[in-house]
């Protein structure tokens, strides 16, 4: 399966799951959906040393590693992946913006508060 093909089956199941009430539930959730939806569609094996670049070269995609944590706050924490923003609020919420600042999921955390609102 194609990377964008992967990447709207990440966001679906994303915005399908259960809110989460912490930030670490959240980054958590987050985490665990993208490593199945990579094992079940990329065919690419989960290699640890390719997780830890910068860009990941192998075609597979990965969590944001904690070293690409920037600009976060007292209400949420901020990571830069490879194409995308990824926000998770201290309530749960998660954002994930394209570069160009596009929101692509903005899910409530378990309080019903977005990003946004915190």
């Amino acid at each position: 399966m194609e990377k964008s093909q992967r990447l709207r089956v990440f966001f679906d199941r994303l915005n399908e799951a259960p809110p989460a009430s912490t930030q670490a539930e959240a980054r958590t959730l987050s985490d665990s959906l993208l490593v199945s939806v990579e094992d079940e569609h990329s065919g690419i094996p989960n290699d640890s040393k390719s997780a830890n670049t910068p860009a990941a070269l192998d075609g597979r995609m990965y969590p944001p590693l904690d070293d690409y944590e920037k600009g976060s706050t007292h209400t949420y924490r901020r990571f830069r992946a490879r194409g995308h923003v990824v926000y998770y609020g201290m309530n749960g919420a998660i954002r994930i913006d394209s570069l160009h600042g596009d929101v692509l999921v903005d899910k409530p955390g378990a309080d019903g508060r977005r990003i946004d609102e915190l």
